[in-house]
């Protein structure tokens, strides 16, 4: 349908006046419609038809105004707040769409398989295509030789192996973190925080006489509850309230046993869990010496599977460093004498995935 204000628009190349939005200090006024009125190559003043058909098409196309309507509700509702994929599951559920494609990159291979299964969960049909299907040799269509990837080259997309290298680094841990704390009932919630508070008070005081610096102190967890008397539903009623409050406590391996004399003397009748850990600099040495380990069991274990299959290991595609654990985490029950004996050793792992390039 030929229309001289339409091909007008998409023939600006070279053109002087062509539209220069990139420059406009009022591009908030687009979206309510006001063209610019400083500048002659504002489109809305250039091409106001242009508008009007656009204007008149919502409100005349049916699926223009459905599509228009829910994709408002969706940006509404999820704006800066739901990721992308939300906004086009909400959009094609709102339109009433069984049917969904997906057009990727090869290099996405593996997230469009992701996407898929995720649309697929919502109860979408969904067909992908790539961005290679239908291709054919460059030099079928005159591309020199010297701008042809290798078939070394091509491995990187599609020829690889990928493994995951784990790696332990042991030394005999420094520290000790605790989490401990007062748990206190009473029938009103004033009456528990004022007494958990007390207690605490108490608790923290046992903490301070053994010289632990207020840096290794810091609050872990503060909750306020209702308790509900036992029975059915219908039949339970309100009988008080519980505050439970714990605190995180970093000390010498040494002195994990007096300080949890101290604080069970003092009123301490909750303490979550003990692990024990490295100063910063010593954990981050072993970091890097359980990272060089897991290079190389990355390594050996890619070299196996290439000779296994008869294949030559030509490069590195990719490296991504997983989870770096903690160190081993005990537990003890609550006893008036704990019996606390720390590792003679403890581990810091680093998990490293590796993808390999490979060819024949």
């Amino acid at each position: 349908m030929p229309d001289e204000k339409v091909d007008k628009l998409t023939d600006y190349m070279g053109d002087p006046n062509a539209p220069t939005c990139y420059k406009c200090d009022s591009i908030s006024q687009c979206t309510i419609g006001i063209p610019n009125k400083e500048l002659d190559n504002c489109p809305m003043r250039m091409s106001p038809e242009i508008t009007k058909k656009a204007l008149d098409l919502y409100k005349n196309d049916d699926f223009l105004k459905k599509s228009t309507n829910v994709a408002s509700i969706v940006e509404a509702k999820g704006y800066m707040h739901w990721p992308r994929l939300k906004d086009t599951i909400e959009y094609a559920k709102g339109m009433g769409f069984k049917r969904l494609g997906i057009a990727s990159c090869v290099a996405l291979q593996k997230e469009a398989e992701l996407t898929t299964k995720i649309l697929q969960d919502y109860g979408f049909e969904v067909c992908s295509v790539c961005c290679k299907t239908g291709s054919i040799k460059k030099s079928m269509v005159g591309i020199p030789k010297e701008y042809i990837m290798t078939s070394k080259q091509n491995a990187s997309q599609t020829h690889v192996i990928e493994v995951t290298g784990v790696g332990h680094a042991y030394a005999q841990p420094l520290l000790a973190t605790v989490i401990l704390g007062v748990s206190t009932t009473a029938s009103t919630a004033s009456q528990v925080v004022k007494s958990n508070s007390q207690a605490m008070t108490q608790v923290m005081a046992a903490i301070q006489q053994l010289g632990i610096a207020d840096t290794e102190i810091e609050t872990s967890t503060y909750t306020l509850r209702p308790q509900y008397s036992r029975g059915q539903p219908t039949e339970r009623r309100l009988i008080g309230f519980e505050v439970t409050l714990l605190t995180k406590v970093t000390t010498s391996t040494t002195q994990v046993s007096a300080l949890l004399d101290k604080v069970v003397e003092a009123g301490a009748n909750q303490i979550n869990s003990i692990s024990f850990t490295f100063p910063r600099k010593k954990r981050l040495e072993l970091e890097v010496e359980a990272r060089r380990i897991a290079v190389a069991d990355a390594q050996a274990k890619a070299k196996t599977i290439a000779s296994s299959l008869g294949v030559n290991i030509i490069g590195v595609k990719s490296a991504v460093e997983g989870r770096i654990s903690s160190p081993i985490v005990r537990t003890r029950a609550l006893s008036s004498q704990p019996p606390i004996s720390p590792p003679s050793e403890a581990a810091v792992t680093v998990s490293l995935r590796v993808t390999f390039l490979i060819a024949d």
